[in-house]
Parts: structure tokens; sequence; C-alpha cells
């Protein structure tokens, strides 16, 4: 199965605590009513931002069109998005019949992809390590949380 890695390690090094972050902050200690440590508040900042990064990606993956697996069939005109390529989203511009005895029949798409340039994908290839949809691996995203949690800890504690 394939993972997205939504959050690069960049986010978290390069972190900027916003107004949105105070205020989001300040309803959650008002709302539950429990004094926090500062790696206790970190903690929580680090889910919610997770939290709207999820939703980003979400949205992005939506807006794109059909996710691209090589084992589906695609028709001139379709919307896709790459999830291999940080979800970008491109369009079937044209098809041709694949030419390679080794896998069998296929088909190559030519993808005009949003930054303009063309790029080429198979599809209706049946035996393809990514014909699987791609599912987010908690125990990956937990663990740059963890990370994260431990760095901006260390920068509140400082």
């Amino acid at each position: 199965m394939l993972s997205d890695t939504f959050i690069s390690t960049d986010y978290w090094t390069e972190l900027q605590i916003t107004r949105h972050d105070v205020e989001f902050l300040h309803n959650y200690l008002f709302e539950y009513e429990t004094p926090l440590t500062a790696r206790e508040l970190v903690a929580v900042l680090v889910d919610e931002r997770i939290r709207n990064e999820r939703i980003v990606l979400q949205r992005k993956r939506q807006a794109g069109g059909r996710t691209y697996l090589p084992g589906d069939s695609y028709q001139v005109g379709d919307g896709l998005v790459f999830p291999l390529l940080n979800w970008q989203p491109g369009t079937v511009v044209s098809i041709r019949a694949g030419t390679n005895p080794e896998l069998g029949v296929f088909d190559v798409l030519t993808v005009q992809m949003d930054d303009g340039s063309e790029r080429l994908f198979a599809s209706n290839l049946a035996a393809h390590a990514l014909n699987e949809q791609p599912v987010s691996v908690e125990a990956d995203e937990l663990a740059k949380a963890e990370g994260a949690v431990t760095c901006c800890s260390l920068i509140i504690e400082n």
C-alpha cells in the first residue's frame, strides 16, 4: 500500500506560531478548564495542525479529479491527481496503445500537468504495485508529531 506523508519534517522545524494557533489554544483551555503544561499544549497544537493539514490535503485531492492508478481505464479529458507527485493534478490529453511485450496489453496516457508540462503514464495495467488506493499511515504521522512535540517543547523550555 502507498502511504502519504503529507507533512514534511521542514514543516515542523520551520513552524511559526500564528494568531490562529494562540486563539485555538486559548479556546481549548477555556473549553476543557484544565491547566496544561507547555509540553501538553504543544501536543494539543500539533494535533490541531495535523488535523488542519489533513483537511487541506483532502480538499486538494478532491479538487484535482480521480486518483491515478495504473490499473484503471481513463478517457481523454479526465482530470487526475497523482499521489506520488504530491497530488499534482493533470488532464488526460491523449491515449495510445502501449508496446511492451513483457507487460501485456496496456495504454499510455499523455497527461497535461497543471504546471504546463506533459507526462506519460500507463493505464489498464493489471499487475502493478501502485494499483492500490493510497492510505494514510497513522503511526508514521504520530512519530512525526512526537518529534515535533519534543522539538517545540525544547524551544519553549529554553
